[in-house]
């Protein structure tokens, strides 16, 4: 009877366990805990932009304000980059009382203001390990029968390699049309280009232009020349910039 009890007593543990186990791993990973008392469990994906992006089973993406934010709880280790280009790895996120709170050595913990967070969970490119590549190509043929045969061909390439000090973009884009055998349009332009970031948005760069266009006259235009630049606004939706130069 003894040893019976024992063994029951032994797969009532076990099965405990197992349940407590399977709730924990069942649990959303990470909470947040919003200035108004709301709170949202998920899992943190990343924040930029002062936006912190949580997936949820019930509301799917949600995107919200680190200003907004009281404190968050982060189950797995993040990468975070500071402002001044500091990297914390190797740990969850935590925010509380609208600080980050990151553990030093000896298990002691420091607060650094929100304002300073730059990224959680960066591309390997913003913490200056390799490029980030970019890049769109477009090509287009139309032909026409008729009274009047039309032939036209569009095409463009527009590329770029960034890092977290440096950029090269390519462009080449051009045009050939025919109307009834005879060319009404015969022209392309190329552009090499490379930006050095001194403190960004701001940097320097350097390119070369070469473009041809048989309907005005120009056989070959090249040129050559420096510039100061500064990056307004670069996501992949819209992209502004303006540059200063001599060629």
């Amino acid at each position: 009877t003894i040893w019976k009890d024992v063994g029951l007593a032994v797969a009532l543990t076990m099965a405990v366990s197992q349940q407590l186990y399977a709730d924990e791993e069942a649990a959303p990973g990470d909470e947040i805990i919003l200035l108004d008392g709301s709170r949202i469990l998920g899992t943190v994906t990343g924040s930029r932009d002062g936006v912190v992006t949580i997936e949820t089973d019930f509301a799917g993406t949600l995107e919200v304000a680190l200003d907004k934010i009281d404190s968050l709880h982060g189950k797995d280790d993040a990468v975070v980059l500071l402002a001044d280009e500091t990297v914390i790895e190797e740990q969850p996120l935590v925010i509380e009382n609208q600080q980050l709170v990151v553990v030093q050595q000896a298990d002691t913990a420091a607060s650094i203001p929100l304002e300073d967070l730059s990224i959680v969970n960066p591309a390997p490119w913003e913490l200056g390990r390799g490029y980030k590549w970019t890049g769109l190509v477009n090509f287009a043929l139309e032909l026409e029968r008729g009274n009047t045969d039309t032939d036209e061909l569009d095409y463009k390439l527009d590329t770029s390699w960034r890092s977290k000090r440096d950029r090269f973009i390519v462009r080449w884009n051009g045009e050939i049309d025919e109307a009834n055998g005879e060319k009404s349009a015969d022209n392309w332009q190329a552009i090499g280009k490379y930006d050095y970031f001194l403190t960004d948005p701001n940097y320097w760069g350097a390119q070369i232009l070469a473009e041809e266009d048989k309907f005005e006259d120009l056989d070959l235009r090249y040129l050559v020349g420096p510039y100061l630049g500064r990056q307004f606004y670069d996501e992949p939706i819209f992209s502004l910039s303006g540059e200063l130069g001599i060629a």
